[in-house]
């Protein structure tokens, strides 16, 4: 468990979701005491810095490039429907655009979501970094 500071000073004891290693293996799925302890997945980032790896980034890289079942390795569950990881992961880049004119309100996000509305292709996320 990794202690998170707080605005105000206290901390508070959390265990990260995602961690980057070094090493630039991302690991996924922590132990959570209302479901117990899950199998550890890895995902190699291709990166040059091998301390510089982004997730979002390597997320844009990999839709951009037509690999999400990157994203998914040894989830066989999510590889199985292609089609909604694609429509969460171009939800996510919206949602994560620098410029923060482009991102959707939050009622076209759950619209996207829902399948409701097409999610139109989302431009690079750090295109737009001055």
């Amino acid at each position: 468990m990794k202690a998170h500071p707080f605005s105000n000073g206290r901390e508070q004891e959390a265990k990260a979701l995602i961690k980057v290693r070094i090493n630039n293996t991302l690991t996924s799925n922590p132990d959570t005491p209302a479901s117990g302890p899950r199998e550890q997945k890895s995902y190699e980032a291709d990166v040059e810095d091998e301390g510089e790896a982004v997730l979002a980034d390597w997320a844009y890289d990999c839709y951009h490039q037509g690999a999400l079942d990157l994203l998914v390795a040894g989830d066989e569950e999510a590889k199985s429907d292609m089609k909604t990881l694609e429509i969460y992961v171009k939800t996510a880049i919206w949602c994560i655009q620098e410029d923060p004119t482009l991102r959707p309100h939050m009622n076209i996000v759950m619209h996207m979501l829902q399948g409701s509305m097409q999610v139109p292709t989302p431009p690079d996320p750090t295109a737009f970094i001055h």
